[in-house]
């Protein structure tokens, strides 16, 4: 179980690290670069921060609250999901996309494979457990 415990940790404190980075960029850049303020950017600063409390309480109990990894994977996907939507639509473009996409990407893909071996090691040890209460 430690494994899986080290391993889900890793996987929220690089959640908590990059959505309070994305907050914090969301709030402060906009008047350090004197860009045209945006309202819609402190909505999704709020939630980012929001999420990492989350994250950070999974952080806690990563094994018990490990399913908040799996609703961490589907938030990402749909925000995977809307960039596509954007693109289709020439709303974006793809080089815009590719910046701010690429990373989360590989964090969507590092999270999926994190939260499949949890729940796989997870249920050996579930197993072993059981076999040894049994005997």
């Amino acid at each position: 179980m430690n494994r899986v415990k080290i391993l889900l940790r890793i996987a929220f404190g690089i959640g908590i690290i990059a959505d309070a980075f994305m907050a914090i960029k969301l709030l402060i850049l906009p008047y350090v670069l004197n860009t045209s303020y945006r309202p819609e950017d402190e909505t999704v600063a709020s939630l980012m921060l929001g999420w990492t409390i989350l994250l950070i309480w999974a952080f806690i109990k990563p094994i018990e609250r490990r399913f908040i990894l799996l609703l961490t994977i589907i938030m990402m996907m749909i925000g995977k999901l809307a960039d596509i939507v954007s693109l289709i639509l020439g709303r974006a473009e793809v080089n815009t996309i590719l910046q701010n996409g690429l990373p989360s990407l590989i964090i969507l893909i590092m999270f999926i494979f994190l939260y499949v071996f949890a729940c796989i090691y997870g249920l050996k040890e579930i197993r072993n457990e059981h076999s040894k209460t049994s005997l």
